[in-house]
């Protein structure tokens, strides 16, 4: 499905939090990434219908399904979409069957297949007769993706889906939902604030500011090429080569070779040890670089690093 949103403004009091947002969304994974207080769950509501904006219109593939200017608003229910919430938002008092047919129509029969299917592909069949206070937080959050799958939306939107599950649940959750969504029919709009969730995630990413849009483009391009200095920033780590120009830490070498022309002495602030390398933080001129070693390096030891032009990236450019 096309979702197209056109103008997209809103506003609390005197706060403005979307400010004439238009974009175009296609892509089967789709995530809209920033800090929080940027506006990624509002506009996440208001493609839901849970939220109205002020100005603007929504179409879902060329049909109009709200605009203020000619009293448009499809309810949320009837838009054909699906919600995974971060506080998983189960009820307590019935059984992991029974919240996931929650919202289901049809005959019994019907609605007992859609549930044990959705569940099926959450690996939590065997689970349909529990509560949600004799789940985990992991198998919590796969109830609430079933809920979410059971219908066939053509959308699911997922509002900080992951944040409540720990490090390496998060992970492992992160593969399963793009296999799970890849499985279907559906597509997805992931709201998150994490960068390496979205960069792993994603077919698609737009980066938020401040109630605008930053940036737009796979993970590839908004990594090479972020199209101003917040985007450079926010994803991934940079180190200044100058004011506009940055370079990845990954890119720095710590042994010169036949391609890296470019060389800089760093004094060393601190090294850290990460499990594969060393982090190690120094100071080039007036700028901070980080570069990876497999030795640590100690405070205000001084060391060159190496780096080949081409992986230069000029900012916004």
């Amino acid at each position: 499905m096309t979702i197209q949103l056109k103008g997209i403004r809103k506003q609390y009091d005197n706060k403005v939090v979307l400010d004439d947002i238009t974009l175009n969304l296609t892509q089967k994974f789709t995530t809209i990434l920033g800090e929080s207080g940027c506006g990624k769950t509002t506009l996440l509501k208001i493609v839901s219908g849970l939220v109205q904006p002020d100005v603007g219109e929504i179409l879902f593939d060329q049909k109009r399904i709200f605009s203020k200017e000619e009293k448009i608003n499809v309810r949320p229910n009837q838009r054909d979409l699906a919600m995974v919430f971060q506080d998983f938002a189960l009820w307590p008092h019935m059984t992991v069957f029974d919240n996931v047919a929650y919202s289901l129509s049809g005959s019994k029969s019907d609605k007992e297949q859609q549930v044990m299917t959705a569940l099926r592909m959450v690996n939590l069949e065997d689970f349909a007769k529990r509560k949600p206070n004799e789940l985990s937080g992991g198998q919590q959050q796969r109830v609430s993706l079933a809920r979410a799958l059971a219908p066939k939306p053509k959308v699911i939107l997922f509002d900080e889906a992951l944040s409540a599950l720990d490090a390496v649940l998060r992970e492992k959750m992160q593969t399963d939902i793009v296999q799970l969504i890849n499985q279907t029919d559906s597509q997805a709009i992931f709201v998150t604030h994490d960068q390496n969730e979205a960069m792993s995630m994603s077919d698609e990413i737009i980066v938020m500011e401040k109630g605008k849009v930053s940036q737009i483009g796979t993970p590839k391009q908004i990594y090479e090429a972020p199209a101003n200095h917040y985007v450079a920033h926010f994803i991934g780590k940079t180190n200044h080569f100058e004011a506009d120009v940055v370079i990845r830490p990954e890119s720095i070498q710590v042994a010169p070779t036949a391609k890296t022309t470019l060389q800089r002495t760093v004094r060393v602030v601190r090294s850290q040890f990460t499990g594969q390398h060393y982090i190690v933080q120094g100071v080039v001129g007036e700028f901070i670089w980080l570069f990876y070693s497999e030795k640590p390096y100690f405070t205000d030891d001084l060391c060159e690093v190496y780096f080949e032009e081409q992986h230069l990236i000029k900012i916004g450019g």
